[in-house]
């Protein structure tokens, strides 16, 4: 995808981060238990969004989850501080990953 139409998708979910967050909250709660109480290791969450899926996870994983939306980002560090979970959150894009030097994905301690 080309830049331009990358920074107007961006645009957009930044704009409806709210909703979202609303959203998730009520949305697949069973789906998303079953699917993530069984997940081990580190993990690589693409697409973290609000962070909808952090209330699922096991506390013993190492959790990396990227987003390309700030706005939607916030809502996730916000959720994932309330859950009192230690996850590394990072703004990017799924197409262009660049993670800091010397960081390995789903590594603890790492930047929120």
């Amino acid at each position: 995808m080309n830049r331009e139409a990358t920074e107007t998708i961006k645009r957009r979910y930044d704009r409806m981060a709210p909703m979202f967050h609303k959203m998730d909250d009520k949305s697949m709660k069973d789906l998303r238990k079953n699917l993530l109480a069984e997940v081990k290791g580190s993990v690589l969450e693409f697409g973290v969004g609000t962070g909808a899926n952090l209330p699922y996870y096991r506390r013993d994983i190492r959790l990396t989850g990227i987003d390309f939306s700030p706005n939607m980002l916030q809502y996730a560090r916000e959720k994932a501080k309330s859950l009192d979970f230690p996850v590394t959150l990072l703004e990017m894009d799924v197409e262009q990953l660049e993670f800091p030097l010397g960081m390995q994905a789903g590594r603890a301690g790492a930047p929120a």
